[in-house]
């Protein structure tokens, strides 16, 4: 009974989610970019309360908000790394700092990366790619952690990455694939044509892949910090930040690696 009302969770929040980021997506510009930079305050603000820092989001929030508007790649980057190297902040604790508040530091220095970096080239990537391979790399994201969950709830009996993530089993991540490569399938119909099916079916799968990785990494900062969860916001899905880890980590990478 706790599983299927987790599941009604599930997908009452997600579909809100879903169609707002279509919505917002679909329209792009300054509308993705306010909605990217709130959700990306927000991520941030959960990840410093978990870390018991929330006193500083006057100061970071409004940084990250900043690093969303700035013109330029190269500018957002120079920008990034020197307030991490020259920080006050980093100074200041480092000085007097215990082993336990440097981990904090460090933990919270790398989700800040994660966080910026992962909004701004979301839209990024939108902007520049344009609408239909935005909108590839949504579905695939979603549709390979919607099918792993299912597939995992119903037929997971082979637990992998039991550390970082003790309900990722392998008939989940193959249910995810699987269905990535079907959805690869489908869009090269519609888009491009029956040719074009296996590049996109195997980039769908790899998308899935890469999305399941950026599922990973923020498991492991749960783990290291011993959260679940980091906050209730969306009921089953958790934070806001839990919900957005795989396209965090997607939309860089792709952008980076595959510049559609």
């Amino acid at each position: 009974m706790a599983a299927l009302e987790n599941i009604r969770s599930r997908l009452f929040a997600g579909t809100i989610y879903v169609a707002s980021s279509l919505v917002l997506f679909y329209y792009g510009g300054i509308y993705l970019k306010i909605a990217l930079t709130l959700a990306a305050g927000v991520c941030l603000f959960e990840v410093l309360t978990q870390l018991k820092l929330k006193r500083f989001a006057l100061l970071f929030i409004p940084l990250i908000a900043y690093l969303n508007f700035i013109q330029g790649e190269q500018q957002f980057f120079r920008i990034l790394i020197a307030v991490f190297f020259f920080s006050p902040f980093l100074i200041y604790y480092g000085m007097k700092a215990t082993a336990r508040i440097l981990a904090r530091i460090g933990v919270f220095a790398v989700l800040f990366f994660f966080i910026a970096c992962g909004s701004r080239f979301a839209f990024e990537a939108r902007s520049q790619m344009g609408l239909v391979p935005a909108f590839f790399i949504l579905f695939s994201c979603w549709i390979y952690d919607n099918c792993a969950y299912f597939t995992g709830a119903f037929l997971g009996k082979r637990k992998i990455f039991g550390e970082l993530s003790p309900k990722k089993t392998l008939e989940g991540v193959l249910g995810g694939l699987l269905c990535n490569l079907i959805f690869g399938v489908l869009w090269s119909l519609i888009f491009y044509g029956i040719r074009a099916s296996l590049y996109w079916s195997v980039f769908a799968m790899a998308i899935g892949i890469i999305s399941q990785l950026g599922d990973l990494y923020i498991s492991f900062f749960k783990r290291y910090i011993k959260i679940k969860d980091f906050s209730g916001l969306l009921g089953g899905h958790g934070g806001l930040l839990d919900r957005l880890d795989s396209i965090y980590f997607t939309f860089p990478l792709v952008y980076i690696i595959f510049g559609l």
